[in-house]
């Protein structure tokens, strides 16, 4: 695969994450799998959803750590491939925070036209997810929620993981120093970067178990072409693929290992955050088979899955208010969830497309126009094209997921997102 199909294929990557947080969220609503986070309840038929493989397919938290790693990733590209210019680091700034800003604030006007249309009151057959969701849109939350430096309410708790993207963009010249410094020995900056966020889960402390996501990424960017030369090495020879399914599997082991440590250990602390840095680990094995296997990239470099890609950021930044609302229309019975789904996420990805073509494209080109006048290279363009993504709770230390605390006065502090960039020759990353 070239290497302009290697980044497509991570911009498709990005694309089916995204599709993993609609289902994430949707599926929250159902009260009786809602209550698996914090009661594990074998009789019924949601521990398979919530306790086996089949959590792949609403594995919102995880999901979130994917698209931490390819903001590192793709962000840190052309800084490292490209010489640095006068006036670069002012532009990419202004680039990345309208960027990052402008479909947000967006984002909020229509969720809280959306609450407004369709209040969300709790009820005997809501999930605790939803009814950390009936809030009111006033207009100081929603000032709050537009900052990105202080969490997100419930109106459209998405956003708390730009909150970490702004942070990372304000940090990247840090990142790049290091691995530029180290080079080639830049992985031995992967064990420390695990440690961190381990320590960060154990001592709940977010910013630190979220902010060492996105150095892996930069890693990942800075030893792309010795990761795609493994790659290559073991695509060769009769066993090719034996071994990249057995290297699949190790990957959804990890990613999957605080909902195996939820079932086996509750919520042991240190158990806890030893399966956050395996789980992290898992999302960093993912990103490189994204990048380096022939035929992972073969299917996520199709049309209809880099068209998610595409629409990603938007899909991202509309598709919850779309479900609550409807949830708040028929409940979080099993019935109830069921035309959450099959209702809210086409409504979802009609939305998704209409705030695309008039809010996100715009907001590129505008991007595009402020980093060249404040002095970026016409060249490095891409930055701001962009885009944010998944969603899980925040986690406590005691808690084995990234559940955001349940607070009744302020609503809730949760989710996980996903966001992209546009890198030299595609698109992925973070809002």
């Amino acid at each position: 695969m070239s290497g302009a199909g290697r980044l497509s294929a991570l911009d498709g990557l990005r694309g089916i994450a995204a599709l993993v947080v609609v289902v994430h969220h949707g599926l929250l609503t159902w009260q009786v799998l809602a209550m698996q986070y914090f009661v594990e309840n074998r009789a019924s038929g949601t521990w398979w959803l919530t306790f086996t493989p089949l959590h792949l397919v609403w594995a919102g938290t995880e999901a979130v750590m994917v698209f931490f790693v390819l903001s590192g990733l793709v962000l840190a590209l052309p800084f490292l491939e490209r010489p640095a210019r006068r006036g670069r680091w002012r532009g990419y700034y202004g680039q990345r925070l309208v960027r990052l800003y402008v479909p947000a604030v967006a984002s909020l006007v229509v969720a809280a036209a959306i609450v407004l249309a369709f209040p969300r009151q709790p009820g005997a057959t809501t999930s605790w997810w939803f009814d950390a969701h009936a809030v009111e849109p006033d207009v100081p939350t929603l000032l709050r929620d537009a900052l990105l430096l202080d969490g997100s309410s419930g109106v459209n708790s998405v956003l708390w993981s730009l909150h970490y993207e702004v942070l990372f963009s304000l940090l990247l010249p840090g990142y790049l120093l290091l691995v530029r410094r180290l080079g080639q020995r830049s992985g031995w900056l992967v064990p420390p970067l695990l440690l961190l966020v381990g320590c960060g889960v154990y001592l709940g402390s977010l910013m630190l178990s979220w902010l060492p996501v996105f150095g892996l990424g930069v890693v990942m960017a800075v030893l792309r072409q010795r990761l795609q030369r493994l790659g290559a090495d073991i695509s060769r020879g009769r066993h090719a693929r034996a071994r990249w399914l057995l290297l699949s599997a190790v990957t959804v082991v990890l990613l999957l290992a605080e909902w195996w440590t939820r079932s086996l250990l509750e919520t042991a602390p240190a158990a806890l955050a030893l399966a956050r840095t395996c789980g992290v680990a898992g999302a960093v094995l993912l990103c490189f088979t994204a990048l380096a296997c022939p035929s992972a990239g073969s299917f996520l470099t199709r049309r209809p899955v880099q068209w998610l890609g595409t629409v990603s950021f938007s899909l991202y930044l509309v598709h919850e208010p779309v479900l609550v609302s409807v949830s708040s229309l028929v409940g979080g019975s099993r019935t109830g969830v069921a035309v959450t789904l099959l209702v809210g996420m086409p409504l979802a990805f009609l939305l998704a497309v209409v705030f695309h073509r008039l809010v996100e494209a715009p907001s590129q080109r505008l991007a595009r126009v402020v980093g060249v006048r404040l002095g970026a290279p016409a060249a490095t363009a891409f930055v701001g094209r962009h885009r944010p993504a998944p969603a899980g709770d925040h986690p406590l230390p005691t808690q084995p997921f990234p559940v955001q605390r349940l607070d009744p006065r302020r609503g809730v502090l949760t989710d996980d997102v996903l966001v992209g960039v546009r890198g030299p020759r595609s698109s992925v990353g973070a809002g």
